[in-house]
């Protein structure tokens, strides 16, 4: 992995995880300290960050950590869904006998996740398996934006839901074991099941914040004599 490439990836996962807070402001010695590099593979890892939307130009030509946005989730899902749907049905056909023994491992790790910090490592694992799966280096690389940023969306959203980890948990393993079995159909049916709740579960949660929202008392006038 080149320089750049490693501080893409440790930036990212300080964005996903939300070490790096929503609507947060970035110098570069913060992206540099991050990032374990020098400036130059930093602000090219800042680059390709921008471009994929992990990060966002911010004040004084600065960037920024992406606000939560229930609009900019609908509009991932909405690619993502098709993008994986390709991906589990190449998988079927393309996909290696090891590939699939890895496949089956994973089913049994979903299975088993005890809480949500264990099912959030497993489901990184699903994702970058699902792109790689298809032995299709363009459909892996778009996939990966797409899936960690919905990964954070998830965790901010279900952080205290545990009905919605358990059933978002099964939902993954019947698109897998399809792929095992080379079930191209059952492999797509599962993935646009998923994909159902998780655009159920983003809607969910933006009527939950309006309600709360709404029952808040007003902010009280300013006193004046």
């Amino acid at each position: 992995m080149s320089m750049a490439n490693d501080a893409y990836a440790r930036i990212s996962e300080h964005i996903e995880s939300c070490k790096l807070q929503p609507g947060a402001e970035l110098t570069e010695s913060t992206l540099i300290e991050i990032a374990g590099t020098g400036r130059t593979p930093m602000r090219e890892a800042v680059l390709r960050l921008t471009r994929d939307c992990w990060l966002e130009t911010g004040r004084s030509r600065g960037v920024r950590v992406p606000d939560i946005s229930v609009d900019d989730q609908l509009a991932r899902l909405e690619v993502r869904r098709n993008l994986e749907t390709l991906a589990v049905e190449l998988a079927t056909v393309r996909a290696s006998d090891d590939q699939l023994a890895e496949v089956s491992l994973l089913v049994s790790t979903l299975k088993q996740v005890p809480d949500q910090s264990a099912y959030q490592i497993a489901l990184r694992q699903c994702h970058e398996l699902i792109g790689q799966l298809s032995n299709n280096t363009y459909l892996a690389s778009a996939l990966v934006p797409l899936q960690g940023l919905s990964r954070r969306f998830w965790l901010i959203s279900t952080r205290d839901l545990d009905e919605d980890f358990s059933q978002a948990r099964v939902l993954y393993v019947p698109s897998l074991e399809a792929v095992v079995k080379r079930d191209a159909q059952a492999a797509r049916e599962s993935i646009l099941h998923l994909h159902s709740h998780l655009v159920e579960s983003a809607l969910t949660w933006a009527r939950t914040r309006a309600s709360q929202s709404e029952a808040e008392p007003p902010s009280p006038l300013p006193y004046t004599k």
